[in-house]
């Protein structure tokens, strides 16, 4: 629990300093990635352990939290990999 909120802590630093560098859509994937941090987070403060609810494949269980996380995670690598966008003086 200690570790997910200095982790947590990191996201939301990261998350303001994308806000006030208005790079909004990499915000937006990092408060997606918050988002599922804190619902497993209160899972663990809760329940003492994260519930998995959907099987995929027959192999592996996870929880929208995961999925949160997972898709913020590919949100921010595409941000990452987009070349910046620069405004065109005229």
């Amino acid at each position: 629990v200690v570790i997910s909120f200095i982790v947590l802590s990191f996201c939301v630093a990261f998350s303001v300093k994308m806000y006030r560098q208005s790079r909004f859509e990499m915000m937006c994937a990092m408060n997606i990635i918050i988002f599922g941090a804190i619902g497993n987070l209160l899972d663990r403060i809760v329940h003492g352990f994260t519930t998995d609810y959907l099987l995929l494949f027959n192999t592996s269980a996870v929880n929208l939290s995961d999925g949160l996380i997972l898709g913020g995670i590919i949100w921010l690598t595409a941000q990452t990999r987009r070349p910046p966008q620069t405004e065109k003086i005229e």
